[in-house]
């Protein structure tokens, strides 16, 4: 297999690194570009993120026009939007384009759906993290369906310290993430459990609105891996979601998975490919405050059994969820798009 650039653009930390380490060698060149390393307009606050995006993607399309053999990875559906608009603006179509964490917190509509549907028609591949992803998205999108593969969220396990101080002293229930939340049911639920210590890590947006209520402590702006070590200490996990539909929180299950925590989650159909109620976990009615209170009380009560689910959990997610998951994907989509002709000079 000839020599390969691969240009990695997403909307990460500057030191986010995806594969490179693990493929490395030779056989690759690796370019990062992300709209958080773009001076005043890196972040989330627009208008500067806007402008932010607009130029890591208008970067990272240069680099890859300027290469004879390159291979393009957007992580997410903005920054593949942004890539596949400029390259069309451009008249020089990326070849091929990779989609990595295919994934809508919310669908877009109107103009910007219309939009996605004809820049999308230039992207080879889109890789998500649930079956029913695979489904929604090719219809919605008028994507076909052969172009959409399911992978598993396959990372390696987070690396803690775990000599460091967690933040309480006594046993607590953690919650961590922020994207499709219901922390307004999370909150009743600990009202309702006040000898019950909570750890909840998550974003300002997530709880805006909300009164915390004195048995939780809220956590923002930490570490990935810090919010691992906090799972790792906590007696299970809660993962609240807003709805049985949506198809959010892989990340934060599996963090959990591999930390060995338990877990007591919404039941949603995004989580079916990682969890079984019953058997690796606890699947809770969407909305249901009575419904959580009472798994929260049976996993307190009930130790042992929820940690044979974490045991269960965690083998399920050595096999399926590590990231040679992910290397082995990358280097067979690698491998079909050299088979079909698809690399060629821009």
């Amino acid at each position: 297999m000839s020599h390969t650039l691969v240009v990695n653009h997403s909307h990460l930390d500057p030191d986010w690194r995806w594969l490179e380490d693990s493929l490395g060698g030779s056989r690759f060149d690796w370019r990062h570009f992300t709209s958080f390393d773009q001076g005043w307009f890196s972040g989330d606050r627009p208008p500067r993120a806007w402008f932010g995006r607009f130029m890591a993607a208008h970067q990272a399309v240069r680099a890859a026009e300027t290469s004879g053999r390159c291979l393009f990875v957007s992580h997410g559906p903005r920054p593949a939007f942004y890539a596949s608009w400029i390259s069309g603006i451009r008249g020089k179509r990326i070849n091929p384009h990779l989609v990595f964490s295919f994934n809508f917190t919310t669908l877009p509509e109107g103009r910007r759906r219309r939009q996605m549907i004809e820049t999308f028609k230039s992207v080879d591949r889109f890789a998500v993290y649930s079956r029913l992803e695979k489904d929604l998205y090719a219809e919605y999108f008028g994507i076909a369906p052969e172009k959409i593969d399911f992978i598993h969220f396959a990372v390696a396990p987070p690396n803690i310290d775990k000599s460091a101080a967690l933040p309480l002293d006594q046993p607590y229930v953690c919650a961590i993430g922020s994207q499709a939340r219901d922390y307004r049911l999370l909150f009743e639920a600990a009202r309702a459990l006040p000898s019950v210590r909570f750890c909840v890590i998550a974003y300002h947006a997530a709880v805006t609105g909300l009164t915390v209520p004195p048995n939780v402590t809220l956590l923002q702006g930490v570490t990935f891996n810090f919010a691992a070590q906090v799972a790792a200490g906590a007696q299970f996990m809660v993962l609240p979601l807003n709805s049985g539909t949506v198809h959010c929180g892989h990340v934060t299950t599996v963090m959990a998975m591999q930390m060995n925590c338990p877990l007591i989650a919404t039941d949603s159909v995004g989580l079916h490919d990682y969890l079984q109620h019953g058997h690796s976990a606890v699947l809770v009615e969407p909305k249901r405050v009575d419904a959580m209170v009472e798994a929260i009380r049976q996993g307190l009560d009930n130790p042992d059994k929820m940690r044979s689910y974490a045991e269960r959990a965690r083998e399920y997610a050595l096999q399926h969820c590590d990231e040679r998951v992910t290397v082995d994907y990358f280097e067979r989509v690698l491998t079909e798009f050299e088979a079909d002709g698809r690399f060629s000079k821009s």
